[in-house]
């Protein structure tokens, strides 16, 4: 959320997409939230998202309605960006920033390296 705080502090209208259950987390940074259809935690304890993580590939049918409605809801929260920072778990960010002519990064929300709020 730092880096979202950041942009805010020079100029710029941040709005955070993510999961539902994620709301109190990013506003508590005074930060612009856009919902993603889901509970990305309850999913992942779900036996559907056990056997995800355990390297399994579920069928087509078992992620469809979930994918559809994460879609959708991105779809929403990326109208009228002018940017689009996407992480590992939302790849379909760089699809919604081509299909809307906009620029897109790639950004890991593990940190690789120390941090203090990218030094600034």
């Amino acid at each position: 959320m730092c880096f979202g705080y950041w942009l805010e502090t020079r100029g710029h209208q941040v709005t955070i997409a993510t999961h539902e259950n994620f709301a109190s987390f990013v506003r508590q940074f005074d930060l612009k939230f856009a919902p993603i259809a889901g509970n990305m935690e309850e999913f992942l304890q779900s036996k559907q998202g056990q056997r995800l993580i355990a390297g399994e590939k579920l069928k087509k049918e078992e992620g469809d309605k979930l994918l559809l409605q994460q879609l959708e809801s991105a779809w929403s929260a990326c109208q009228g960006s002018e940017v689009i920072i996407y992480t590992p778990l939302a790849t379909f960010g760089y699809h919604i920033a081509e299909k809307l002519g906009v620029s897109c990064f790639f950004a890991s929300v593990l940190p690789l390296t120390p941090q203090g709020c990218l030094g600034f």
